[in-house]
C-alpha cells in the first residue's frame, strides 16, 4: 500500500490535503486512481484513507482511521556523524533512519573534509532531511528522525549533555569494546554516539569529550570507513539496548 508523509495541519481536517509534489507521486509514479486505499503519516501519528479526488495539482484523501506505530524506535539514539563527503553523509542518513536513529547531526571536526559554508550548508540540510522523510516512509516509521544543523564539536557536545550513555567511537581506543561498554552500562533509555570524519579525531578533541563524559569504545581490530562506523554502532547498540 502507498504510504505518503504529510505536514500536520493537513490531516486536520477530513478529507486530508497532499500538496503537488504526493499528487504527483500518487498519479504518475504509483498510478492510483481514486477509491485506492492510502497510508498517510504525520511524524506523530499514522492514518488510513481512501484517494476521494486525484490530480496533477492535488490530491484529497478521506480520513478513515488512525492509530500509532511499534515500529518506531524505543531506544533516543543521537548520532554524531563527523562530517564527510556530501554522499557519503546522505548515505549514513539514510540508514540511521533505518536503523533507529531519533537525532542524526552533522558534525565539522578539524579533520572534516568538507566544511560547507552557510549557503551551502543549508541547502545541504534542506536535502538531508528529504532523505530522512522518504528513508522513514519506506521503514515503516512514524516518527521523522530530526536533522540537526551542521555544528562544531563543542555544540554537539552540549546537545549531548542529557542523554544517559554517551560514546566516541576512536581508533586509539584498544582495550575497551563496544559489546563490553554496552553490557556494563546498565539500563538507559537514551545513547549518544559521535563517529569521526575521514581523518579521525585529534587529540585535542579526544580529550574535550572525554571532559564532557563521553566514554571511549572501539569497533573492532579492523578500521572501518567514516559512513560505516556509525551505521555498525547503531546497529549493535539497537541489538543490545533497542529493538533489534
Amino acid at each position: 500500500m502507498a504510504r505518503i508523509f504529510v505536514e500536520p495541519a493537513r490531516v486536520k481536517e477530513d478529507p486530508a490535503t497532499l500538496p503537488e509534489d504526493s499528487a504527483k507521486k500518487l498519479l504518475r509514479v504509483l498510478r492510483m486512481k481514486p477509491g485506492d486505499s492510502i497510508t498517510l503519516f504525520d511524524g506523530a501519528r499514522e492514518y488510513s484513507g481512501i484517494i476521494k479526488s486525484l490530480s496533477q495539482k492535488s490530491a484529497e484523501i478521506a480520513i478513515t482511521g488512525s492509530f500509532g506505530n511499534a515500529r518506531d524506535p524505543r531506544l533516543h539514539i543521537l548520532l554524531g556523524q563527523g562530517s564527510p563527503k556530501a554522499e557519503k553523509l546522505e548515505y549514513v542518513v539514510q540508514k540511521a533512519v533505518e536503523l533507529g536513529a531519533t537525532e542524526i547531526a552533522p558534525v565539522i571536526l578539524e579533520r572534516s573534509v568538507k566544511r560547507p559554508d552557510a549557503a551551502d550548508a543549508e541547502k545541504k540540510l534542506l536535502r538531508l532531511r528529504k532523505i530522512a522523510v522518504e528513508a522513514s516512509r519506506q521503514s515503516g516509521r512514524v516518527s521523522v528522525p530530526e536533522i540537526q544543523c551542521f555544528s562544531d564539536l563543542t555544540m554537539f557536545v552540549e546537545r549531548a549533555r542529557r542523554f544517559d550513555l554517551k560514546i566516541i567511537f576512536y581508533e586509539g581506543e584498544k582495550t575497551r569494546g563496544l559489546r563490553e561498554l554496552l553490557h556494563g552500562c546498565g539500563a538507559v533509555s537514551s545513547v549518544a554516539v559521535l563517529v569521526g570524519p575521514e581523518g579521525g579525531f585529534t587529540d585535542d578533541e579526544v580529550l574535550e569529550v572525554e571532559a564532557a563524559g563521553f566514554v571511549t569504545a572501539g569497533l573492532g581490530p579492523r578500521i572501518l570507513r567514516t559512513e560505516t562506523a556509525g551505521l555498525v554502532a547503531l546497529s549493535i547498540i539497537q541489538y543490545e539496548l533497542g529493538d533489534i
